[in-house]
């Protein structure tokens, strides 16, 4: 076992910063036990380090958060982190490969690099080869591979290996005869439209054409977004259906709307808003789609700060929902910070009272509260029994990586207007 932990930690060395130190030496109080559960200390180095602007004497002990200091976001974030410590989900479904671009994000926001190790070590324990490609088909609603390349230090190796798969994926892709990117097919079933999936394509590749100075990539992106805009979009009230296809009409274009479906949207568009040139043609339309989307979705937050979970119906049709909310106030903080929309009253209001809302769905020990399960509104039937009345089945781990993208576009905010 020690030959295996020393060949996996000098494949991870050979990728780490100048001066960054991470060896079996200071792996020592890991406890690797392949078919066992893992506790994970690294000689508590990702508990120590103190965040970039963070002040320890705003550090609460009760549950209601302070939401009126600067690092409340960085308390939440620290909450989350401690319940994915508790959890420990080493390999898992496509949330735990969101919560790990999350951290990723966090770190590259406050440079706290609590968040970046504890992303290492799980990769550290997966055995990962930092060069190789990962699977588009193994991560279908997000990708942490390129918030990888840049906290490890923009090296090439790992640009080209998340480059590869996306290449790959872009000539692969399912197309429906409209030429629409379509969820790809299972076995017991044809390839359907989807926005959960095709908001990871958006993002992957404007990524891609940043890597690669491509702007075909760029332009892909952005025919993906309209073309679904036109398919999805109700222009009745501005929101996006879920999907085509998901009942027994392949051409029925899914019921209403849904709150994380719409935060889904958000994340792709503004992943692709901050790296495509903004002279581009593709920046400028997707500007559009995602101003529009949150015009529309600023006058349906309640007077708690939440998105509730059908967004298209009276809020008291479906509960409040945590995941919804927390994609919806990142890509507000994020358009804020990036100066891709006008810095006015109307949605810093909405962001901040977004953001309490969240801050108050998140215990003390980093339990994400009211965040539903999926996978959204896709039938009537599923509509009628997962999202309607006064509760839903909950979800954790779809809160945590809302949460935690929330809580790294709200410090990319702060620093820009503080």
């Amino acid at each position: 076992m020690n030959q295996v932990l020393a060949e996996t930690a000098k494949n991870f060395k050979r990728f780490l910063p100048k001066g960054y130190i991470f060896s079996v030496g200071c792996l020592s109080s890991i406890t690797v036990s392949l078919g066992a559960s893992t506790s994970i200390d690294l000689r508590k180095t990702m508990e120590d380090a103190p965040p970039r602007h963070f002040n320890q004497s705003h550090t609460h002990k009760s549950h209601r958060l302070d939401t009126q200091t600067c690092d409340v976001s960085l308390e939440v974030a620290n909450r989350v982190l401690k319940r994915l410590r508790i959890d420990d989900h080493v390999w898992g479904a496509y949330p735990v490969d969101l919560a790990l671009d999350a951290l990723l994000d966090l770190y590259l926001a406050t440079e706290n690099v609590a968040y970046r190790d504890y992303v290492f070590s799980i990769l550290f324990r997966r055995n990962i080869k930092l060069e190789e490609p990962v699977n588009y088909l193994r991560q279908p609603f997000g990708h942490y591979n390129y918030n990888l390349y840049l906290a490890i230090g923009k090296d090439k190796r790992v640009a080209d290996a998340f480059v590869a798969e996306s290449v790959k994926y872009h000539a692969e892709a399912e197309l429906s005869d409209s030429g629409l990117v379509l969820h790809h097919s299972q076995a017991d079933a044809p390839a359907r439209v989807l926005i959960d999936s095709i908001h990871d394509y958006i993002g992957r590749m404007a990524r891609t054409g940043a890597l690669t100075g491509k702007s075909n990539y760029y332009n892909s992106a952005e025919k993906q977004a309209t073309l679904h805009r036109t398919l999805l979009r109700n222009p009745s009230n501005g929101l996006w259906s879920q999907g085509r296809g998901w009942e027994n009409d392949l051409m029925l274009i899914s019921p209403g709307a849904w709150s994380r479906g719409q935060g889904w949207l958000l994340k792709g568009f503004t992943e692709a808003l901050d790296v495509i040139p903004r002279e581009h043609p593709a920046y400028i339309q997707i500007r559009l789609y995602t101003q529009e989307l949150l015009d529309a979705l600023l006058p349906l937050q309640d007077p708690q700060g939440f998105w509730h979970a059908l967004p298209h119906l009276p809020i008291t049709a479906s509960p409040p929902e945590t995941s919804g909310t927390a994609l919806i106030v990142a890509a507000l903080y994020k358009c804020l910070a990036g100066n891709h929309i006008e810095a006015t009253n109307d949605y810093i209001r909405a962001a901040q009272l977004g953001f309490e809302a969240i801050a108050s769905s998140v215990t003390e020990d980093g339990i994400v509260r009211n965040a539903c399960i999926g996978p959204g509104p896709l039938t009537q039937e599923l509509l009628n029994i997962r999202y309607l009345g006064e509760s839903f089945v909950e979800d954790k781990e779809h809160g945590h990586f809302a949460v935690l993208y929330a809580c790294a576009a709200r410090q990319r905010f702060l620093l820009r207007f503080l």
